[in-house]
């Protein structure tokens, strides 16, 4: 957290990077989920 004034930008793009994977993990996930659902019946 320390000299985090100069690299916020920067920092906070990165986050939001990391956010968009991870939500866009979490939807593969829970697709897959309600396709194998679908299937099984």
């Amino acid at each position: 957290l320390l000299g985090n004034r100069h690299g916020k930008a920067t920092g906070r793009a990165e986050m939001e990077a990391a956010l968009h994977k991870e939500i866009s993990r979490l939807l593969q996930e829970t697709e897959a989920k309600i396709v194998g659902k679908s299937e099984k019946e």
